[in-house]
């Protein structure tokens, strides 16, 4: 690109210096006027072409190199936002793990306090349990020992009152007996 607007510049350099070597040669040399007149008409539109010619690619190539320089703008910008965006999406993953951790550890410290409350409560109902089981084996144990005092003081009635039962029994026995002898007879 350089290239081109050093061949610019050349090209104007030499028409300007073309239509100054002219203008000088029209006051020194009495030459045909007719013929320095051509060669200016020849000149002038070459100058003018040449000069426009630079001074447009000047403009044109500023321009592009402008519209280059914002379009890197943008994409610096846009790259900016881009990893700006990156970031905060990141910041905002950590946040959810964070309060996902958070809420975590809550839960796991909730579960193991209601644990301990049901296993506090399940050690105290199985005390309890053996407490009442001792303690009622403690009144089956008494009201055996009352049973087999009662039984002890009661044997001899028992005793009594199965023998009155049997000798009822076996009186009463004989004297069907008895009656159905003589019914027979």
């Amino acid at each position: 690109m350089s290239r081109i607007y050093a061949f610019n510049l050349l090209y104007a350099l030499l028409v300007l210096g073309s239509l100054a070597y002219v203008s000088l040669n029209i006051s020194d040399e009495s030459k045909n006027r007719l013929e320095v007149g051509f060669y200016l008409v020849k000149l002038v539109p070459k100058a003018i072409i040449g000069i426009s010619g630079f001074v447009g690619r000047i403009i044109f190539s500023l321009t592009a190199d402008s519209l280059f320089l914002v379009t890197k703008l943008i994409q610096t910008s846009a790259q900016a936002l881009k990893e700006g965006l990156q970031l905060l999406a990141e910041s905002i993953r950590s946040f959810i793990l964070y309060l996902l951790q958070l809420f975590w550890n809550l839960t796991s410290t909730l579960v193991s306090a209601v644990l301990d409350i049901v296993k506090e409560a399940v050690s105290n109902s199985v005390e309890a349990f053996a407490e009442a089981k001792s303690g009622m084996g403690e009144k089956v144990k008494e009201g055996v020992e009352a049973l087999k005092e009662a039984i002890k003081e009661n044997a001899d009635s028992m005793v009594e009152m199965a023998t009155q039962a049997v000798s009822d029994l076996w009186s009463n026995f004989q004297e069907a007996q008895s009656n159905d002898k003589e019914e027979g007879e």
